[in-house]
């Protein structure tokens, strides 16, 4: 796996229940969307204007609002 990937992926485990991250790549990164979601983690991207994209990394709490 790409360093940015396993950093990102490190960084998500990471999360406590309910947190966040947010990283940067230089491209867009849908394995890592993929891997994200197969962990059971809500992910986000956006392109970014100068190339590469922002990633929202999410880890659900089970015990948050209904609405997670």
């Amino acid at each position: 796996m790409p360093e940015p990937m396993e950093r990102a992926l490190a960084g998500a485990e990471a999360l406590a229940p309910g947190g966040t991250l947010s990283v940067l790549t230089p491209w867009m990164p849908l394995p890592l969307l993929e891997v994200l979601a197969e962990r059971g983690l809500q992910a986000s991207a956006e392109a970014l204007p100068d190339q590469g994209a922002r990633v929202w990394i999410r880890r659900p709490d089970p015990h948050g609002p209904a609405d997670d």
